[in-house]
């Protein structure tokens, strides 16, 4: 069974379940052990820093700052090419940090529409950089 870690809350008010470390060594992180709201365009500043603190607990920030690069989708093994399980585990601990990204945006949002629907922004640290490019100015 994977052990399972209880966010707490400084707020009374806010119940926040537990963010699960997969028997496979992947982090999901409840969408509401991430913050209290929605990311707006008023407090993107404060949702930054607290997601930003969020993923370096979780040791995930190099998801979205670009420093935990993609391994090779395939390496080679007896002469042949073959599956890198480094890059699956990669492929899918960033899936689970870009839907984390994802969840934190209403889906009535035009940032919602600008992130989720854009091409190209299949990775955490694409819609990352694209939210940073829209909410900093």
């Amino acid at each position: 069974m994977a052990p399972k870690i209880a966010a707490v809350s400084l707020n009374p008010e806010i119940i926040i379940p537990e963010t699960t470390y997969l028997d496979n060594g992947l982090v999901y992180i409840s969408d509401a052990a991430q913050h209290s709201g929605k990311l707006t365009y008023k407090n993107y500043w404060t949702w930054q820093a607290q997601f930003k603190a969020l993923l370096n607990g979780f040791d995930l920030l190099g998801y979205v700052d670009g420093s935990k690069q993609c391994p090779p989708a395939t390496v080679m093994k007896n002469n042949q090419a073959a599956s890198n399980p480094d890059y699956v585990l990669w492929y899918r601990q960033d899936q689970l940090v870009l839907h984390a990204i994802l969840t934190c945006i209403s889906q009535e949002d035009l940032l919602y529409k600008l992130v989720a629907k854009r091409t190209g922004v299949e990775t955490a640290e694409a819609a990352w950089n694209m939210i940073s490019r829209i909410l900093e100015h």
